[in-house]
């Protein structure tokens, strides 16, 4: 079971929110393909985007979240050497195809599912998102010496390609605490 972390604007609209969410991804550049894009695992990722994507634009911002099972033959986790390694496949053949074409993981997603239509057997796209947390409110590392360092709270994201894989009403609002069912109070932010 993984735990999965929304950040959305805050449009006073709460009820709406869990009642009608997930949302798909809306950025200038969905990176991992179309989808439903959560923070995995680490809430303070979640806040971070948050912050560079409201607050610094005069908005506020709320986090839900969702306990999703995905069967791990089922998600293409580009943290996994095996996973990258059919990655890196899929990339030269994309290259090779379209040889003045910029690469981007997107666009290498995409044209695999085209060759594999139906026989495409990745409901999730999970990967890192590097370097997007960088401010140190938001980082937990450890610096050995240099610039080598081990993040102990990644900013993983996973883009879900179908809503009903979430299912119906697991979608609640945790963020801001105003938000909170008084019996979940309990929750650790």
């Amino acid at each position: 079971m993984s735990i999965l972390y929304q950040t959305l604007e805050d449009c006073d609209n709460v009820d709406y929110v869990e009642a009608n969410g997930p949302f798909p991804g809306n950025v200038r550049n969905p990176w991992l393909g179309k989808g439903y894009y959560y923070w995995d695992t680490f809430v303070n990722s979640a806040h971070f985007w948050g912050r560079v994507s409201y607050l610094n634009a005069g908005k506020r911002y709320l986090i839900a979240q969702s306990e999703v099972s995905l069967p791990s033959d089922k998600v293409l986790n580009l943290l996994e050497p095996k996973d990258l390694t059919l990655f890196s496949a899929w990339r030269d053949e994309y290259a090779q195809t379209f040889p003045n074409s910029k690469v981007t993981i997107e666009r290498v997603l995409t044209h695999a599912e085209d060759i594999m239509g139906t026989k495409f057997p990745y409901i999730a796209i999970r990967a890192e998102f590097r370097e997007c947390v960088n401010i140190r409110d938001f980082q937990d590392r450890i610096y050995p010496n240099g610039k080598a360092y081990l993040d102990l709270k990644p900013p993983i994201q996973i883009c879900i390609k179908d809503k009903n894989v979430i299912g119906k009403n697991n979608f609640k609002v945790i963020y801001p605490e105003c938000y909170i069912d008084n019996s979940l109070m309990a929750y650790n932010i």
